[in-house]
């Protein structure tokens, strides 16, 4: 999946916290891994930086913005916030 306008969607002081949605028995563990490591939140710098914990859980090559689109919008485990 290619986002086009995926640098518009966030800055890099955007807050995420995951959600109280229940993972399924099959999620796999990566997926799992990068939304409880956001936990009660985390900014997009903190998410984008080199060593996250996120992005070492993206596996397929996608780009940080593609994996918080599937977590926040497609799957529902993770929300973009105000503080």
């Amino acid at each position: 999946m290619t986002i086009a306008y995926k640098n518009e969607l966030y800055d890099l002081g955007d807050r995420f916290r995951r959600t109280t949605k229940e993972f399924t028995s099959n999620v796999a563990i990566h997926n799992r891994k990068r939304c409880e490591w956001i936990g009660k939140g985390k900014t997009f710098s903190e998410i984008a930086s080199t060593n996250s914990v996120y992005r070492k859980n993206i596996l397929n090559d996608a780009q940080v913005e593609e994996a918080l689109h599937y977590d926040i919008e497609e799957r529902g485990w993770i929300e973009k916030y105000s503080s």
